[in-house]
C-alpha cells in the first residue's frame, strides 16, 4: 500500500513537474513573439542603416538617411508593435473578417464590401503623386520585411485563431484611410434615428426631439416630409414588431485649440489636442518621431498609414476635430421586382449595377450575395427587423479624394500658408485643422467634401425616386470656415470642440454640431491667464467642469419652483435639491457628480421611456436632448406618462426622478455626499477583441478604471444612457506642443504603444492618462537619443 502511495505521488509530482515546465515553455514561446527593441535586425530593401531610438515608454524615434527608408523603418516598426491592429484594419476596411471569425461576421462583411474600398483604394494608388506612391510602397516593404523575418514568432491573436496575415499592400493602406474616415461621420446612423422616430412616434413628436439637438434650425419642416410621410406611412402598424430603437449615441468628437505667443511663456505659440474616439485596446494611434533629410515629425500615427496625422514637424504643428457636417445622405429607394432589380428615379426604371461578391467563411462554405449600386452610390436592402426600405447612400468618404495625399503634404509644409495650401487637396470627410507655426501664427480651418444639395438639407432620408434630391459637387475649400491670427495679435486664441462653426460669409449646410460646452468651457479657461506652457495647458484638457450639468440643475429647479402654490417639498426631494444647488457643477470622481446623473438617467426614462416602449422600446433621447425638454416644460405632453389615464406634470416627474436617483446614490453610497462615488459606475473599460467573453480577456483586456467628466466636459468621457453609465468615447490621446522649442513637448496614450499582451507597454500609460499625466515628446535628434533607453539598428 505504502509503495502504491509512494508511485501515485511520484506520478503526481511529475504530472506538476510536467505542467509547470509546458507554463513555462508557453510563456518562453509567446516572449519570443515579442518584437526586438534592441541589437540589431536586417531589413532588405533598405539604402542604409536605419537607428530606432525608444524611450521608456517604448516611443520610437527613427533617424534614416532618406525618406523611403524612413518610411520603410515605420512599417517595420508598426508591424512589430500593431501587427493585429493592422490585421484589424485591413480585414475591416475590405470586409474580410468572417475569413478569420466565422459565420458572425458575414452581414458585417458584406456592408463593408457595398462601399466596395478595395476598387476606391485601387483608383487612389494609380492617381498618387509620386511622392506620395513612394512612401506608401516603402511603407508596404517595410511591414513585410518584418512579417518575412517573423514567420514563425506572430502575435498571440494569430496563434490563437490558427493563421497568418497576407503581405501588406499599398493598397490596404489607401482602404483603411477611407474607413477611418467613413466611420468619422456620424450622419447616417443621425438620419436613420430621426427616421425611425417619424415612423414610430408620428410628426409631431419627431419634429419635437429634432428641435432638441444642438443648432436645429427654427424651420425642420422640409418639403420631402410630405412624400416621406405617406411612404412610411403603411409601416407604422408595424412597429411595435420592430427591433428596438437605437440607443443615442454620443458622437465621436475632440477638442483643438492654440494660443498666440502673447499668451504664453515662451513667447510662441503653443498647440494642444485630444482626439475623442471609441474605446479600442490597442490604442487607436501609435507614437513616433520620424528623421530624416526633409522630414522631421513628432507625433501620433495610425498603424496601417504612412507619415503622422497629428503633430509637428520643425516649423509647424497641427491638429484635427471632427467638422461633422451632414456629409452622408440616404436616398428611400423603389425597385421593381426584377432580378436584379431596377430603381425609379423620374419616370424612368434604370437597372441597378449588380455585382456578385462571396465571403469566404471560416468553419463553412463561402457566402454569395449580389450587391446592387445605383447611381447615388451603393444600395442598402431592406430591412424587416428595424422596418426600413431600400436606401442608398451617398457619402464624401466614397466620393471624395483618400486622404493620405494631403496628410503626406501637411508633414513636409514649412508654415501656415503650406498647411492652407495642402489643405485644398483634401476632400474627404470634412474636418477642422487647427494649426500654429514658428513665425507666431495660429488658426483653424475647415477642409472636406461638404455637398452642394440640390433640395434639402440632408437631415433625414429622402425619395430618390423623385429625381429633385442629390448632389451637385462639392462646397468651394475658400468657402468653408476659418480664422486666423498673426504673431501681433494681443490676444489670439483659436478653439474648435465639433462645435457649430459658421459664420455670417460661411454657405450654410446641416451637421451634426455638438453643443458649445466644451468649446465655451476651454476659451473660458484660456482667457484666465497669459503666461500658459504646455504643463500647465494639461489642465485645461482635464477640466471636467460641466457647463451642461450647470444647466440640468437650473432647469430641475426652476421646474420645481414653479410647483402649484402651496404644494410642499418631501425631504427625499428637498434634500438632493439642496445638494445640488450648492454643488458647482464639476464632475468628480466623487461627489454631487454622481447624483446628477442618476437623476438623469431618471429623468430620461420618467420623461420620454412611456414613448420610447409604445415605439418598441429602446431610448428616444440623451443627455443633451433632455436637457432642451426640461428646458422648455410648458405646454410639453412629454411629462405625461402615456400609459397612465391621468396627465403627470413636470413638477410631479421631476420630484418623483429626484426622490428615486437620491434614494438609489443612499443605498449603494451613504448619505454624505462627499462619498457619493462617481467613478465607481462611470467606468472605462479597454477590451481586446479576443477579450470578453472569453477567459482571454484576464491577458487581453485592461481596467475598468473609474474616470471623473460627462459627455459634455473638456475632458469628455462620454457614455450611454441606455446602458448607464458604459464609457464609449474617450480621449484617445492627449499632446501639447510648443512652438518655441520642438523638443518641448507633451503626449499620453490611454493604455499604451504595444499591442503585445506580454509587452511592458502595452497598459503603462493607462494610469497617467487616467490622472491627466503626460511624458515627453521630444523631436530633435539629441534630445530623442538622450532618453533613449532601447536602440535598434536595421540594416539592409
Amino acid at each position: 500500500m505504502k509503495r502504491l502511495v509512494r508511485v501515485a505521488l511520484a506520478a503526481a509530482i511529475a504530472l506538476v513537474a510536467l505542467s509547470a515546465a509546458a507554463v513555462i515553455a508557453g510563456v518562453v514561446f509567446l516572449r519570443s513573439t515579442l518584437p526586438r527593441t534592441h541589437g540589431r535586425a536586417r531589413l532588405p530593401g533598405l539604402a542604409a542603416p536605419v537607428s530606432v531610438w525608444r524611450d521608456r515608454w517604448g516611443v520610437p524615434t527613427i533617424r534614416a538617411s532618406s525618406m523611403p527608408d524612413a518610411m520603410m523603418a515605420l512599417g517595420y516598426v508598426h508591424a512589430s508593435d500593431r501587427l493585429w491592429q493592422m490585421e484589424m484594419r485591413r480585414r475591416g476596411a475590405l470586409g474580410r473578417l468572417s475569413e478569420i471569425f466565422g459565420p458572425d461576421a458575414v452581414d458585417a462583411d458584406f456592408e463593408q464590401r457595398g462601399y466596395d474600398l478595395e476598387s476606391l483604394a485601387r483608383k487612389d494608388l494609380a492617381a498618387a503623386t509620386e511622392g506620395v506612391r513612394r512612401a506608401v510602397l516603402a511603407y508596404a516593404a517595410g511591414v513585410n520585411g518584418y512579417l518575412r523575418s517573423h514567420t514563425f514568432r506572430l502575435p498571440p491573436e494569430f496563434l490563437i485563431l490558427r493563421f497568418r496575415p497576407e503581405p501588406w499592400r499599398p493598397e490596404d493602406s489607401f482602404a483603411f484611410a477611407r474607413l477611418m474616415l467613413l466611420k468619422l461621420s456620424v450622419s447616417e446612423r443621425a438620419e436613420l434615428d430621426r427616421y425611425d422616430h417619424f415612423l414610430r412616434l408620428g410628426a409631431p413628436r419627431a419634429l419635437a426631439l429634432m428641435h432638441c439637438e444642438p443648432n436645429a434650425p427654427a424651420d425642420l419642416i422640409r418639403p420631402e416630409l410630405p412624400e416621406y410621410f405617406r411612404a412610411a406611412a403603411p409601416l407604422h402598424a408595424r412597429s411595435r414588431s420592430a427591433r428596438p430603437l437605437s440607443d443615442p449615441q454620443p458622437a465621436p468628437g475632440s477638442n483643438c485649440w492654440a494660443i498666440c505667443g502673447s499668451m504664453a511663456a515662451s513667447g510662441s505659440p503653443i498647440l494642444a489636442n485630444d482626439p475623442h474616439l471609441g474605446i479600442e485596446q490597442p490604442s487607436v494611434w501609435y507614437e513616433a518621431g520620424i528623421l530624416a533629410p526633409g522630414l522631421e515629425l513628432r507625433g501620433l500615427t495610425l498603424a496601417g498609414l504612412p507619415g503622422v496625422v497629428i503633430g509637428r514637424n520643425r516649423h509647424i504643428a497641427w491638429g484635427i476635430t471632427a467638422h461633422q457636417a451632414d456629409d452622408q445622405d440616404l436616398y428611400i429607394e423603389r425597385l421593381d421586382g426584377s432580378s436584379p432589380p431596377k430603381y425609379l428615379e423620374g419616370d424612368r426604371w434604370i437597372p441597378a449595377v449588380a455585382r456578385v461578391v462571396s465571403v469566404k467563411v471560416r468553419g463553412a462554405t463561402p457566402v454569395n450575395r449580389v450587391l446592387l449600386r445605383t447611381s447615388r452610390g451603393p444600395l442598402m436592402p431592406p430591412d424587416p427587423g428595424s422596418l426600413h426600405p431600400a436606401m442608398s447612400i451617398e457619402a464624401a468618404a466614397l466620393e471624395g479624394g483618400n486622404p493620405i495625399p494631403a496628410f503626406w503634404e501637411i508633414c513636409q509644409t514649412r508654415d501656415s500658408r503650406g498647411l492652407l495650401e495642402a489643405l485644398r487637396g483634401y476632400s474627404s470627410t470634412t474636418l477642422n485643422f487647427t494649426y500654429a507655426d514658428d513665425a507666431g501664427a495660429v488658426g483653424f480651418k475647415t477642409a472636406g467634401f461638404v455637398p452642394r444639395r440640390r433640395a434639402g438639407d440632408g437631415r433625414l432620408p429622402v425619395p430618390g425616386w423623385t429625381g429633385a434630391y442629390g448632389w451637385d459637387g462639392r462646397i468651394p475649400s475658400d468657402q468653408l470656415p476659418g480664422r486666423s491670427y498673426d504673431r501681433g495679435s494681443a490676444e489670439g486664441i483659436v478653439v474648435t470642440a465639433n462645435n457649430f462653426l459658421l459664420d455670417q460669409d460661411s454657405p450654410t449646410y446641416a451637421g451634426e454640431w455638438a453643443p458649445s460646452f466644451r468649446a465655451d468651457r476651454i476659451a473660458e479657461r484660456l482667457r484666465q491667464r497669459r503666461n500658459w506652457t504646455v504643463e500647465a495647458m494639461g489642465s485645461v484638457q482635464s477640466d471636467v467642469l460641466s457647463g451642461m450639468a450647470r444647466r440640468m440643475v437650473a432647469a430641475v429647479q426652476r421646474i420645481v419652483a414653479g410647483r402649484p402654490q402651496g404644494a410642499s417639498l418631501p425631504p427625499q426631494v428637498a434634500r438632493p435639491l439642496e445638494v445640488l444647488g450648492g454643488w458647482d457643477g464639476n464632475m468628480l470622481r466623487r461627489g454631487p457628480s454622481r447624483l446628477l446623473e442618476e437623476l438623469t438617467r431618471e429623468l430620461v426614462e420618467r420623461v420620454t421611456g412611456d414613448e420610447a416602449r409604445s415605439a418598441g422600446g429602446g431610448t428616444l433621447v440623451g443627455p443633451f436632448g433632455l436637457l432642451r425638454l426640461l428646458e422648455d416644460p410648458a405646454g410639453s405632453d412629454w411629462f405625461d406618462d402615456v400609459s397612465t389615464p391621468r396627465r403627470e406634470s413636470s413638477f410631479e416627474i421631476v420630484s418623483a426622478a429626484l426622490a428615486s436617483a437620491y434614494r438609489r446614490v443612499v443605498t449603494q453610497c451613504g448619505e454624505d455626499p462627499a462619498r457619493w462615488d462617481w467613478g465607481q459606475v462611470h467606468q472605462a473599460s479597454f477590451q481586446h477583441l479576443l477579450g470578453p467573453p472569453t477567459h482571454l480577456a484576464r491577458w487581453f483586456d485592461l481596467g475598468p478604471v473609474g474616470m471623473p467628466g460627462d459627455n459634455q466636459t473638456v475632458n469628455a468621457q462620454a457614455y450611454l444612457v441606455g446602458s448607464p453609465f458604459r464609457i464609449v468615447h474617450i480621449p484617445s490621446a492627449r499632446v501639447l506642443f510648443d512652438l518655441a522649442d520642438p523638443d518641448h513637448a507633451l503626449s499620453v496614450l490611454p493604455t499604451g504603444q504595444s499591442g503585445h499582451p506580454l509587452s511592458p507597454h502595452y497598459g503603462d500609460q493607462l494610469s497617467m492618462w487616467a490622472a491627466g499625466e503626460y511624458h515627453p515628446a521630444p523631436l530633435t535628434e539629441a534630445a530623442a537619443r538622450a532618453v533613449a533607453v532601447e536602440t535598434l539598428i536595421l540594416t539592409p
